[in-house]
């Protein structure tokens, strides 16, 4: 078997790699966890990581979740999970994802994936959410950097997104920023942004 959390929270997990024929890891009622620095593999029916009933505010960061025959990730009655710098692979079969998710709210921040692989389950009221990082860099036509430049950031809707100022280096801060959100129906576009 592979890692439970069941009603744990606060709960941080370092530097694993886990390779099972059944979930690799089972979040079931737990919340505020961490997974870094994983590898996670199974070979199974199960997907690779189950988050269920009442998961919620997890950080999966830096890892690579594998499922040869299933979701590599599957989410159901959950909420806020963030993979980040992570790589999702789904089983090569037709209804085999890297992310499927019933009801919650699933971001993929910085993340690889198959798109044609991420999927929201009719029926429930989930989400996923797919951003970049961003960060501007403002100089003048000679190179020099331009303090207190500010920039605005509007989506493919001409639609306010955010604003900010340059620091001291031309700079600005990092920001995550949404490309598409994917319902059971569509895949709603963010992009192309005009700054």
């Amino acid at each position: 078997g592979g890692i439970l959390l069941n009603q744990s929270n606060n709960v941080t997990i370092i530097k694993n790699i886990i390779n099972v024929s059944e979930n690799a890891i089972l979040i079931d009622r737990s919340g505020n966890f961490s997974i870094n620095n994983l590898l996670a593999i199974s070979t199974g029916e199960f997907a690779t990581i189950n988050i269920t009933r009442q998961g919620s505010d997890g950080r999966v960061h830096n890892s690579t979740i594998i499922s040869s025959t299933n979701h590599a990730v599957f989410m159901n009655d959950s909420n806020r999970t963030v993979f980040m710098d992570s790589t999702l692979t789904g089983g090569s079969g037709s209804t085999d994802f890297a992310a499927s998710v019933y009801d919650g709210y699933l971001y993929l921040l910085n993340s690889t994936f198959t798109t044609s692989k991420l999927n929201v389950t009719s029926g429930g009221n989930g989400l996923i959410i797919v951003q970049w990082y961003l960060r501007f860099r403002v100089n003048s036509t000679t190179g020099v950097s331009i303090q207190n430049a500010n920039v605005t950031l509007y989506n493919t809707t001409w639609q306010y997104e955010d604003s900010w100022l340059s620091d001291s280096n031309g700079l600005t801060t990092q920001r995550n920023l949404t490309q598409y959100v994917v319902t059971p129906t569509i895949f709603s576009f963010f992009t192309n942004y005009s700054a």
